[in-house]
């Protein structure tokens, strides 16, 4: 009874911890939504204002052309007119399509779980219990893929698009937009944090897995009743 109490206490214990960094997880992924959502509202209005102005815009100028074109007088009046009209729903639509990137703002959220994952300093609500640890550097047992659980979220992000190679110029850099503390000013994009967000998610769900692997092993125990006897 004493050793099934022990090992009870430990499965317990590893699973407030498992739950203590997905609720960190959560944290995170709502404070980058939460940005992403008033980045991408900004985006939109602006996208619409551009889009407005050039259908009023190049909508008169063309009308105005049409009505120029009525006088043979004022045939070279109608074709600048034509043209400005043309020039400037042009100028809107491209204007249009740099905004549609998105502004950028540091994010300031007491948070960045990927950090430890990818070696950078992490904050100080942002480290892993040494149970996640282990789990995340273990080979799945009966995989086909020899690969880490690390090693093969991280895979599965480059094959996706939502990274370059953690060896490349690129990927640092994106690394270190994904695990970015608010102390360092780095600029996030709509895309950044749409990657962040994906890649938390994503790691939320191979961390959530080691809740299987605790109730597996609280159901191989025996009862304690059974081992007394």
């Amino acid at each position: 009874m004493w050793l099934h109490q022990q090992i009870l206490e430990a499965i317990t214990a590893g699973s407030l911890q498992v739950d203590a960094a997905v609720a960190q997880i959560d944290y995170e992924i709502s404070n980058v939504n939460a940005l992403k959502a008033s980045l991408t509202d900004s985006r939109d209005r602006s996208v619409n204002r551009l889009n407005i102005a050039g259908l009023i815009i190049g909508g008169g100028l063309g009308a105005v052309s049409g009505g120029l074109a009525l006088s043979q007088s004022q045939a070279h009046n109608s074709t600048l007119a034509g043209i400005a009209a043309g020039a400037l729903s042009s100028g809107f639509a491209l204007a249009g399509v740099r905004v549609q990137k998105g502004r950028s703002k540091i994010l300031f959220s007491n948070s960045n779980m990927l950090a430890k994952f990818f070696g950078r300093p992490a904050l100080p609500d942002s480290q892993y219990p040494q149970i996640v640890t282990v789990f995340l550097n273990q080979v799945p047992p009966g995989s086909t893929n020899t690969m880490p659980r690390k090693a093969q979220l991280i895979a599965s992000w480059m094959a996706e698009g939502k990274m370059d190679s953690p060896h490349s110029k690129t990927g640092r850099n994106q690394i270190e937009r994904v695990t970015s503390r608010p102390s360092e000013g780095i600029q996030q994009s709509i895309d950044d944090l749409d990657n962040r967000a994906s890649m938390l998610a994503d790691l939320r769900a191979t961390i959530s897995l080691i809740k299987q692997h605790l109730a597996a092993m609280l159901l191989s125990l025996p009862h304690a009743e059974a081992g007394l006897s």
